[in-house]
């Protein structure tokens, strides 16, 4: 059952800052994006079945030809609307503490005074007050790799994913990391990066709650 102080329950941004909160969405999500993945892949299959049981010049590959390419943009759409989901989430309980800690500590500068985007000014604002030190080992183990998520998060948002529009990240960090790759000048991710993105974000504020 879901706690009476915790408002809507299944708003994800409204109630930043609960670890509970944070693991029970981030659980919810990844467990949610399995299962669409997974059906994804059944149908995927089905339909190369398909198309293996008929003559290539016949009218009958036409049909799960197309399923086929389609398909492949509906999981492409479902990775990364998952991204972004997952993207917001950190961002929003970044957000949340920054502004818990101004409030209890009656801090001279907000969250909002500060240069800057994202979770990166965020940290900036944890970093300048000595909320959290991003040195220290466990934090920095879950937090060097979501600089990049954020560039991730900004080139599908503002460009699709295209490189060409989105010159912040660069192709050198996308060969860099596992699950990401480049086609036709577009970032493509593969499932295991997705999954391994919600543990990362996960693993990175439930530590920030643990200090």
């Amino acid at each position: 059952m879901f706690s009476k102080k915790a408002g809507d329950p299944f708003n994800m941004y409204a109630n930043s800052g609960s670890p509970n909160t944070i693991r029970n969405n981030l659980t919810a999500i990844k467990q949610l994006y399995k299962r669409v993945e997974s059906s994804h892949e059944r149908d995927f299959d089905e339909l190369q079945t398909l198309i293996s049981t008929v003559q290539e010049e016949s009218n009958e590959c036409e049909v799960p030809a197309i399923e086929i390419y389609f398909l492949k943009q509906y999981s492409r759409f479902h990775r990364n609307s998952t991204i972004l989901i997952c993207y917001s989430i950190l961002e929003s309980n970044m957000v949340a503490i920054c502004e818990k800690y101004a409030s209890q500590r009656k801090l001279p500068i907000k969250l909002a005074d500060l240069n800057g985007n994202g979770i990166l000014k965020c940290k900036k604002y944890l970093e300048n007050f000595e909320i959290v030190d991003f040195n220290e080992p466990e934090i920095k183990k879950h937090w060097e790799k979501l600089p990049v998520l954020s560039k991730l998060r900004n080139c599908i948002a503002h460009a699709e994913g295209d490189l060409s529009k989105y010159t912040k990240l660069k192709p050198d960090t996308i060969n860099g990391e596992i699950g990401l790759s480049i086609k036709n000048n577009h970032v493509e991710i593969e499932s295991s990066y997705v999954i391994d993105s919600i543990d990362r974000v996960q693993n990175f504020l439930l530590s920030l709650h643990n200090k």
